[in-house]
């Protein structure tokens, strides 16, 4: 490796000549001397991308000998981080400083800070999230999130965001997307995942687009298992392809693969490890999709990076060390997570992964020369961005100023408040709250009725609220109905309805006892496609976000104030928020008629 920091050297050194000098030394010049000094486990190495979120079954938020041994012995590329390795903006900045230290060359350090259902960053800025980015319609806002997600990444060392996606929410049933979309139209996700990257972009942080050739029309969780896309490829071109295609001409810098299968741009066969069925081949070690249509047809010059290759998708119907290697014959750059590093017993893994990859690639020049354009790839990314040459290293003190600030709290509270989007309303909003009101808060978790509460109490701290625990699988209880006779005014919220929910009788013993009535749709805005009967529905395109990788939780405060808000006027019949989003998406029901379209949206 010193003989590779030297060439570094003597590339930046010459830079500094004169002009006729910078001419002749292009680029791709220096990239070839580079990794012409590699060994083939370092070129190997440039393309592994490993997550260290726990260390014997802790959090990992400090280096130690161990994590720092297998960074110099394995020469990873980059690492990954999850809201477990980021406890506060102190730490992580320490940490991050510790993990690009312990590495020769420059590391990618990547999260996914998307926003809204999906951040990393505990102390950090959440944001709406992308759906409510997109029921504003506004593309300055849309650059104003990726500005302040990139200001709080850089701020802290990580250089890489695994963001947008840029998945064209077309199915209502996706699991995994959801409000994760802009929306449902390929324009308007294009157009808000460009203006998303431009704010990344100005704030130094790398972009990675998710999750081609498109998530957004399956009903399966890659998580837990193969997701099918059933498009013919013209309804791909038409839809999926769009956003992908904008963004790519924007200069994105890296996509990231789906772990789904694209019969229509793929239809080969394999056989699955885990029951010995023949399944179709996902997108991530598909070579007709990753190399024949991204990098061919669509000209793309950036990396690829898988998804999680320990995703059920792949881990369960596939080796782990045969995905890793079938994903980079297939055009991949790097491998994220190939192996489950969680305790020292663990290094074996990586050492088995590498001598069986190092070895195949003895034999196999496909392999072999595959290592080294991803390995040259990578290396021609870190020098684009000035990683190479320039020492990583971020101040706490800096990064203490600029992560959660006021300034991007108040970002926050605006991009929230223009998302609410009323789809609903049968003279029931707004609803006064001066007085004496008696209030009743229905919710399947008491975290988010006291969310709720709490930001009702600051409107009015004279009102009285009460909240109720409630399950929408099982009978409306007598306790519920005597509560809603007693009470003035009801805030019911609703997380992902499916048919036939008991929340209906809540509903409709409501109006029966001429009760106003609102829910809200806390996660996705579907749900009242399920209440037929509600006089009064809002969406805030989410409440909590989730890790369904690690499960951790984060609240997103924003979106309910600004819900409450919404929802309630003042004195003299002031507004708290005066409504204004529209539907990101169509809304269907259950037999897939359009019953509230794409743009609607009431005000008051």
């Amino acid at each position: 490796m010193k003989k590779i920091l030297l060439g570094i050297g003597l590339c930046i050194g010459l830079l500094a000549c004169n002009n006729n000098t910078v001419e002749k030394i292009t680029s791709e010049t220096k990239v070839e001397k580079i990794v012409s000094q590699m060994s083939e486990k370092e070129k190997l190495g440039q393309l592994i991308m490993p997550d260290f979120r726990n260390w014997n079954d802790k959090p990992l938020i400090k280096m130690n000998d161990d994590i720092k041994n297998i960074i110099e012995e394995y020469k990873f590329g980059g690492i990954i981080l999850f809201r477990e390795n980021i406890i506060n903006k102190e730490q992580a900045t320490i940490f991050v400083n510790q993990l690009q230290e312990a590495s020769d060359l420059p590391l990618l350090i990547a999260t996914d800070q998307e926003g809204g259902y999906v951040t990393r960053l505990q102390d950090g800025t959440e944001l709406p999230g992308n759906m409510a980015l997109g029921a504003s319609r506004s593309v300055e806002l849309a650059k104003d999130a990726g500005t302040v997600i990139g200001s709080e990444l850089n701020a802290i060392g990580i250089n890489m965001n695994f963001g947008p996606v840029v998945d064209v929410n077309s199915n209502q049933k996706n699991p995994i997307i959801g409000v994760r979309s802009f929306g449902d139209r390929s324009e308007l996700v294009g157009n808000m995942a460009n203006a998303y990257v431009d704010g990344l972009h100005s704030q130094n942080v790398m972009t990675t687009l998710k999750h081609f050739p498109g998530h957004g029309n399956t009903e399966s969780d890659s998580h837990i298992g193969l997701a099918t896309v059933n498009y013919s490829k013209n309804q791909w071109e038409q839809i999926d392809k769009i956003p992908f295609e904008m963004a790519i001409a924007n200069d994105a810098d890296a996509i990231m693969t789906a772990h789904v299968i694209f019969p229509s741009l793929d239809n080969t066969k394999i056989k699955s490890k885990k029951d010995g069925a023949m399944i179709g081949l996902p997108a991530t070690l598909s070579k007709p999709i990753m190399t024949g249509v991204l990098r061919n047809e669509m000209n793309f010059k950036g990396l690829i990076i898988t998804d999680a290759l320990d995703m059920h998708a792949i881990s369960e119907n596939f080796g782990r060390t045969e995905a890793v290697i079938e994903s980079i014959l297939a055009g991949a750059d790097v491998a994220l997570m190939p192996v489950k590093i969680l305790k020292e017993a663990d290094i074996e893994k990586i050492e088995k992964m590498y001598n069986f990859i190092l070895k195949e690639a003895k034999t196999n020049k496909e392999l072999r020369d595959r290592i080294t354009e991803s390995a040259e790839r990578v290396i021609s990314l870190k020098l684009k961005k000035n990683l190479i040459g320039k020492k990583q290293i971020r101040l706490v003190k800096k990064a203490k100023l600029i992560v959660g600030n006021e300034k991007n709290k108040l970002k926050e509270k605006e991009i929230a408040e223009k998302a609410i989007t009323v789809i609903k309303n049968d003279n029931i909003l707004p609803f006064d709250i001066s007085g004496n009101k008696n209030i009743l808060i229905l919710s399947t978790t008491n975290a988010r009725a006291k969310m709720i509460k709490d930001e009702i109490e600051t409107l009015n701290n004279q009102v009285k609220t009460i909240i109720e625990k409630v399950d929408y699988n099982k009978d409306m209880t007598a306790k519920v109905k005597e509560m809603i006779k007693k009470t003035d005014f009801i805030i019911m919220t609703t997380y992902n309805l499916k048919n036939n929910t008991k929340a209906n009788e809540i509903v409709k013993f409501a109006n029966e006892n001429n009760k106003k009535l609102v829910t809200i749709s806390t996660r996705n805005p579907y749900d009242i496609a399920y209440l037929p009967s509600v006089k009064a529905n809002i969406a805030i395109y989410g409440v909590t976000g989730f890790d369904r990788t690690g499960g951790g939780r984060n609240a997103l405060e924003g979106n309910i104030k600004a819900g409450v808000r919404t929802i309630f006027t003042g004195k003299d019949k002031s507004k708290f928020n005066v409504p204004t989003a529209k539907l990101p998406v169509d809304i269907k029901d259950e037999y897939g008629k359009i019953i509230y379209k794409f743009g609607y949206g009431l005000t008051y």
